[in-house]
């Protein structure tokens, strides 16, 4: 090896903003990764709630079939901090057939709706 040659060590400028650069965006990826992910995450808890409204909504009412007169009923209730409008309607189709139904919303989750029908 001749004196006046020195080797080399280490990386180049251009490598390391290339690595830099590399790594900026796969960060970048993983933070846009996680807010879709906990966005899912209000959702899915949002619509469990919704569903978990209705079903009380629904058990409320008992084993028998809704007292008449029909009609409906709207109500907002506010649970797991947010707010959730309940209608709930009991009306009575051909055939003597009484349905109940219940529909739950929150603007975050959308729409639960269920439906029990009593047979006379």
């Amino acid at each position: 090896m001749d004196r006046g040659m020195i080797p080399r060590r280490g990386y180049s400028l251009a490598e390391t903003f290339m690595a830099s650069g590399i790594t900026l965006v796969v960060l970048a990826a993983l933070c846009l990764a996680t807010g879709t992910f906990l966005r899912g995450q209000r959702l899915v808890a949002s619509r469990r709630t919704a569903l978990a409204l209705a079903s009380d909504e629904m058990a409320s009412w008992g084993a028998g079939p809704p007292p008449r007169p029909f009609g409906a009923r709207n109500t907002v209730v506010r649970a797991a901090g947010g707010s959730y409008s309940v209608r709930t309607e009991a009306r009575e189709e051909p055939g003597g057939v009484i349905v109940l139904e219940v529909s739950v919303s929150s603007p975050p989750g959308g729409l639960v709706d269920l439906e029990r029908k009593f047979y006379q």
